[in-house]
């Protein structure tokens, strides 16, 4: 597999193709590894919670979480966000 990503998807496409085996090319277009990963890391126990949403299929609450963690947009925004006529729900803005 080849795959080309720009910006932030080079950060993310790097530490993917390290922990997979078939992508034969990778290119990055102003995107590269970073010297110390773990300031990407998120806050203690999002992941953990973002998994028991996930298992419990609430696909629009692992954005949520995620963004209220990483982004802390407040809950004002969050229900802003969510009433937008042109989003519907949250798992559409990717």
């Amino acid at each position: 597999m080849s795959v080309y990503v720009h910006s932030h998807g080079g950060i993310v496409a790097s530490g993917a193709a390290a922990m997979i085996t078939n992508v034969r090319r990778l290119v990055l277009s102003e995107g590269w590894p970073v010297p110390d990963p773990s300031i990407y890391a998120l806050p203690a126990g999002v992941v953990t919670r973002m998994n028991k949403l996930l298992a419990e299929g609430d696909r629009d609450g692992v954005v949520e979480a995620l963004f209220q963690s990483v982004e802390e947009i407040p809950d004002e925004d969050m229900a802003a966000l969510r009433s937008a006529p042109s989003i519907g729900n949250l798992t559409e803005l990717f």
